[in-house]
């Protein structure tokens, strides 16, 4: 039976994505999807905060930075759900690799390959959440400090959201690499998951400081 590929998970309602997710069969879509979704609505509140402050003020020197923070935003919105179905797609060549003929030595051989290198490929997408999610805490900061005051909240929300995202990538990442055995690859992803966590944790921290003071 030919593998079905889903390309339109940014297409769907919340309810039917919410069942799909949620099915009986635990394939796809997966942990990785929800993660796009995260840093989807992490983008999303963030440009309502930037939007709302933006409105509000006239200074030109004020509303430049703030039409380019908007614009980025909404690229890193777009970004996330592209993710939902890079995530699917990088996972399908997984389950195709594990269905490979294993008959032969050859055609194990040839499984092992194409295996690895599927799993090689489904570190991408949660690796590049959490660089989306490590942008929009920095992001969140900014606006804690300067956003209009009625959304300092949603700001906070988009913190919470965002922090999920890139732990959410950060295990997912863990997780796909106990499968590779390129140990070179696995040691330089190690030490960039390492670093990514060191700065989410810094950039948190500083975003519930600056919360506490406004709120």
């Amino acid at each position: 039976m030919p593998m079905k590929t889903m390309i339109t998970y940014g297409q769907k309602t919340i309810c039917s994505f919410l069942e799909e997710l949620a099915g009986e069969v635990p394939t796809l879509p997966a942990g990785g999807c929800a993660l796009a979704l995260l840093g989807a609505l992490a983008a999303a509140l963030e440009r309502f905060v930037a939007q709302l402050t933006l409105k509000h003020n006239t200074d030109q020197k004020v509303r430049e930075p703030y039409e380019t923070l908007i614009s980025r935003l909404e690229n890193l919105q777009e970004k996330c759900i592209e993710i939902m179905d890079r995530d699917v797609i990088s996972y399908e060549k997984i389950i195709k690799a594990i269905k490979m003929s294993k008959l032969t030595q050859q055609d194990r051989a040839r499984r092992k390959t194409g295996l690895q290198k599927a799993k090689i490929g489904a570190l991408n997408p949660p690796m590049m959440l959490i660089d989306y999610g490590l942008e929009m805490l920095r992001n969140a900061i900014t606006l804690i400090k300067e956003g209009h005051d009625a959304a300092v909240a949603d700001v906070g929300v988009a913190v919470e959201v965002a922090h999920s995202c890139i732990w959410g990538g950060i295990w997912t990442t863990k997780a796909n690499l106990q499968g590779i055995s390129d140990k070179i690859q696995v040691q330089q992803k190690t030490e960039i998951l390492e670093r990514f966590q060191n700065e989410a944790e810094d950039l948190y921290a500083e975003a519930l400081q600056e919360l506490k003071k406004r709120l």
